[in-house]
């Protein structure tokens, strides 16, 4: 079985596609806008180096950081202090501690003050009101509803190794998008700002539970996984990115001769049941 949100990265043609839902594009967005999207793209994208750190000064903070951890243990370890004892004991030893230690904290001083700089700009503000009503343009010319609902699915990255088919993280199952939902005529659909994606809904066989805990990335509501009206899925996180939920849902349909399904999770489960009315089943 396909997944419609599949994507086989370290393909560099097919990444820049929308893979396995090519087939079920009905609109792109006009050239002139996708152009335009590319334009604004570049500007934040610089936007976001000016407010970072160049690579060396980067590595250098890491390295300072790194050898006053290091020394700095050493030397409580084997002194019970970074003071006048351990000056005395081994004085070039706290000095290299002390000097590291300053140097990484005016190095991390730096970046933030670059951060808070390049936030608090009017340069920034206005590229991203221009990016909004870029999108919001996009998602006009594409007919896409304003109430459509920000609705997320999980989209599956996968890779070929050996000439076989396998999922491209071992740290993740799924990376979490967020695409407007919204039912037209007979069909359901997904859109972004580059294209609207169609279902028939004749061809859905049902949403099948998932009873299984999954791992993904990224999180697209704007209150958090554990509170307020998600605090009931009992999502987790690892403290590294990664969040974990059971169960999840895959809508199962069948189009062009071949059997697809995409997986969302259980909090966007009334969003599909109501556009679809499609019965929800138990796996077999």
């Amino acid at each position: 079985m396909k997944n419609l949100f599949g994507i086989e990265l370290g393909n560099e043609e097919k990444a820049e596609s929308y893979g396995e839902c090519e087939l079920f594009i009905i609109r792109r967005v006009e050239s002139e806008l996708s152009e335009k999207q590319d334009e604004i793209g570049e500007e934040l994208e610089e936007q976001g180096k000016k407010a970072s750190l160049p690579m060396w000064l980067d590595i250098v903070k890491m390295i300072c950081f790194a050898v006053f951890m290091i020394t700095a243990v050493a030397i409580v370890r084997a002194w019970g202090e970074i003071g006048a004892k351990a000056f005395t004991n081994a004085p070039w030893l706290t000095a290299a501690a002390l000097v590291c230690g300053a140097a990484a904290l005016a190095i991390w001083l730096m970046e933030r003050n670059k951060n808070k700089t390049v936030a608090e700009s009017e340069e920034l503000k206005d590229y991203i009101a221009e990016a909004e009503k870029i999108h919001a343009e996009s998602l006009a010319s594409l007919g896409v509803p304003v109430d459509a609902k920000h609705t997320d699915v999980f989209s599956y990255p996968y890779k070929f190794k050996n000439g076989k088919e396998k999922r491209y993280s071992d740290f993740f199952d799924y990376l979490n998008n967020e695409w407007h939902v919204f039912r037209e005529g007979d069909m359901l659909c997904f859109a972004d700002c580059g294209a609207v994606i169609a279902i028939p809904t004749d061809d859905i066989l049902g949403i099948y539970k998932v009873n299984k805990r999954v791992k993904f990335c990224g999180w697209n509501k704007e209150t958090e996984f554990n509170k307020g009206e998600y605090k009931q899925y009992k999502i987790t996180n690892d403290n590294g990115g990664v969040l974990y939920i059971k169960p999840c849902y895959a809508l199962r349909f069948r189009s062009f001769g071949e059997d697809y399904e995409f997986i969302f999770p259980a909090y966007e489960l009334e969003t599909f049941t109501s556009l679809t009315g499609a019965p929800v089943k138990e796996e077999v």
